[in-house]
């Protein structure tokens, strides 16, 4: 049992490590390259690094190299009412740290907001620990709106933040 253990501690930890070096390999946002995807069972377009792959089973975008993953939800309610469900209590109910929330306008003329939180994530032992970043859009209008969830590890927020607030910004529906 102590032998599974220390393997799957060695096996996370050197995925975490490949992972960081891979996106230190790259100097900047814009060597990340977009593709523009209509997200499945939606009329959500919208465009997001071409390193993400849909999986059938999760419903969502992911990124295996970087444990990061996109998924997309239409609403069909108001932008108003799903947003004013939302506050720092709701992200601190999910195990989430409420960092911040600010309004922006798609490249389409969308309304919506960002909220960005933090969430510290166990792994197979009590010594691993993986800290999280969700950046969720809300965006809509009086009858309907889309729910897009962003979840990437803070290691990799210097090489992601940026192309991630490009790809929710993309968002048409």
């Amino acid at each position: 049992m102590t032998k599974n253990i220390i393997v799957n501690s060695l096996i996370v930890a050197f995925l975490i490590f490949t992972s960081a070096y891979s996106f230190s390999q790259k100097t900047n946002n814009s060597s990340i390259k977009l593709n523009t995807v209509n997200v499945p069972g939606t009329s959500i377009l919208m465009s997001i690094p071409t390193v993400f792959e849909y999986n059938d089973v999760q419903k969502a975008y992911v990124y295996k190299g970087a444990s990061a993953s996109i998924t997309a939800t239409e609403l069909k309610t108001s932008l108003k009412s799903v947003t004013s469900k939302i506050d720092a209590k709701y992200f601190e109910k999910a195990g989430f740290k409420y960092i911040e929330q600010f309004n922006i306008k798609t490249n389409a003329g969308i309304e919506g907001i960002i909220y960005v939180s933090n969430a510290v994530l166990k792994g197979n032992t009590e010594k691993k620990e993986v800290e999280f970043q969700k950046l969720m859009l809300l965006a809509g209008n009086e009858t309907k709106s889309v729910w897009i969830t962003i979840n990437y590890p803070t290691f990799a927020k210097e090489m992601l933040y940026e192309t991630m607030i490009s790809s929710l910004k993309s968002v048409e529906f």
